[in-house]
C-alpha cells in the first residue's frame, strides 16, 4: 500500500489518525490563506510580488520549523488575496481600479448592484452563496476547493504519491479556512 492509503479511512479498518505533521500541512493551508490577504492591491503596490512571497516564506520557517516540500511557499499557493475565501463583503473593494491589472488572479472589479443584493432563495447576500449568477462565491470557492482535495487525494491513494498526499492536505486546510470565516462572519448576515 501506497503512503497515502489509510490516511483517512482507508487501508485498515476504521482508518488512522493525523499524524501531528499531518495536521501541520492541513493548518498550513490553511495559514497560507490568512497570509494571502498581503498579496492584495496594496501589498503590490509597496512590494515585488517575488518580495513578499520572501518574507511570507520567512514567517512560514519560522511558524511552522519547516520551508521545503509541503511547507515551501510558493507564489502559488501563496495566490491573492481572494475575497470569496474569507466571505469579506466586497463593497468598496479596489474603489473602482480594476484589481486585475496588479495580478490577473484578483477578482474583477464588484458589480454592487448584483453582489451585493440579499438573495431571497437563501437570505444571504449573493457574493456568498448565490452560484447562479454569474460572479463567483464563497460556496462555489469551498466548492472548488474540496473537489481538488479529494480529487488529489484519491490520486494519492491510488499512486502512492507523498506530494500528492501532502497537497491534499493542504487544499483541506485552504478549504477548512472558508468554512470557519462562514460561522465567524454568519451572524452579521
Amino acid at each position: 500500500m501506497g503512503a497515502a492509503s489509510g490516511k483517512i479511512g482507508g487501508g485498515s479498518k476504521g482508518g488512522k489518525k493525523f499524524s501531528g505533521l499531518d495536521v501541520k500541512r492541513v493548518y498550513f493551508g490553511n495559514w497560507l490563506r490568512d497570509l494571502s490577504q498581503v498579496c492584495d492591491i496594496a501589498g503590490f503596490k509597496a512590494m515585488t510580488p517575488e518580495s513578499l512571497v520572501i518574507c511570507i516564506m520567512t514567517m512560514g520557517f519560522l511558524s511552522f520549523g519547516y520551508a521545503t516540500r509541503e511547507f515551501q511557499v510558493t507564489r502559488e499557493r501563496l495566490s491573492v488575496y481572494l475575497l470569496t475565501e474569507h466571505i469579506d463583503n466586497p463593497k468598496g473593494y479596489a474603489e473602482g481600479e480594476d484589481p486585475r491589472k496588479y495580478d490577473p488572479r484578483l477578482r474583477p472589479p464588484v458589480d454592487e448592484a448584483r453582489e451585493l443584493r440579499i438573495d431571497e432563495r437563501n437570505g444571504m447576500k449573493m457574493y456568498i452563496a448565490s452560484e447562479d449568477q454569474g460572479f463567483d462565491t464563497s460556496t462555489a470557492c469551498i466548492r472548488r476547493v474540496f473537489r481538488q482535495c479529494i480529487e488529489l487525494g484519491r490520486q494519492a491513494r491510488q499512486e502512492g504519491n507523498e506530494e500528492k498526499e501532502f497537497e491534499s492536505f493542504r487544499l483541506l486546510g485552504t478549504g477548512l479556512h472558508t468554512l470557519e470565516d462562514f460561522s465567524a462572519h454568519s451572524k452579521s448576515y
